[in-house]
């Protein structure tokens, strides 16, 4: 099961680079750089990408309980006619995890796949919305990577561009329904962010955490909040376009276990979609 969500994962990133391909240069010149930023902050603009993310946490002592997480992600578009979209969003993140206790080994391996599907109307307007499943399949290769469940639940995402300003919500609620019967349930809400100003030749400065909330927690320790900021540069490379990002956030809210540091790094590539 994990290497063919693996193979499913990788399928589906080949075939974005597959339908994107090649860009005419009349084409490529149409997006300019402010243009590739802002379709990056948008996760419902019509556009293929590949997403490229590392994440490096630890605690407030120097590389003190060093965690690494790199989150491999896809957006594939799929027209329904000429007013609708379906927008795929498959994840599939691989995660290094210090020892929580002296003398545990650290664990490295895939965490557990995420699939979300969002359906969204396919035109331009001032509040930009989509709505659709999520689902979340158990590949993590050691427990202490994964919650050991089959989860589902809702998703919903809004976004609006006004100005310079660029302000997106991404959020879901999954609920386990399955999986390992020794493992404890999941009630878990994900909280997608992005607040961002737009500056010049593709350069922005912004907040974009990924907040959580497990319900099941005690109260005092149910959230993970980080707060902090960064820069994103779009550039063009030749036909392609990309963007850089680098952020940095401490956690002040975290689950038992949580780092307190994040750092952030990566790169989304954006390819043209053939009409």
């Amino acid at each position: 099961m994990r290497l063919w969500v693996a193979i499913y994962l990788l399928v589906f990133s080949v075939s974005a680079l597959a339908q994107g391909g090649p860009t005419s240069s009349s084409s490529q010149t149409a997006n300019s750089v402010e243009e590739v930023a802002r379709k990056s902050q948008n996760p419902f603009a019509d556009k293929i990408s590949l997403n490229l993310n590392s994440t490096l946490s630890f605690n407030s002592e120097l590389l003190a309980g060093t965690g690494y997480e790199f989150d491999l992600r896809s957006v594939l578009p799929t027209r329904l006619g000429d007013n609708w979209q379906i927008l795929h969003r498959p994840l599939l993140p691989v995660l290094h995890e210090a020892g929580g206790a002296p003398g545990e080994q650290s664990t490295f391996g895939l965490g557990d796949f995420v699939y979300q599907a969002f359906v969204t109307p396919n035109r331009n307007s001032r509040i930009i919305w989509g709505i659709g499943p999520t689902l979340v399949i158990p590949t993590a290769t050691n427990s202490r990577l994964g919650g050991g469940k089959w989860s589902a639940g809702p998703a919903l995402g809004v976004v609006s561009q006004p100005g310079n300003w660029s302000l997106t919500m991404v959020a879901a609620n999954t609920w386990s329904f399955a999986g390992d019967s020794a493992r404890d349930s999941i009630n878990q809400l994900s909280l997608e962010l992005f607040v961002d100003y737009n500056v010049k030749a593709g350069w922005y400065v912004g907040y974009e955490p990924q907040l959580s909330a497990d319900w099941k927690a005690n109260p005092g320790k149910r959230w993970l909040v980080p707060m902090g900021g960064g820069v994103g540069k779009a550039v063009v490379l030749g036909r392609q376009n990309a963007v850089f990002t680098a952020f940095c956030y401490r956690n002040i809210a975290r689950p038992t276990g949580a780092p307190i540091w994040q750092f952030q790094f990566g790169v989304q590539f954006q390819f043209q979609k053939e009409r």
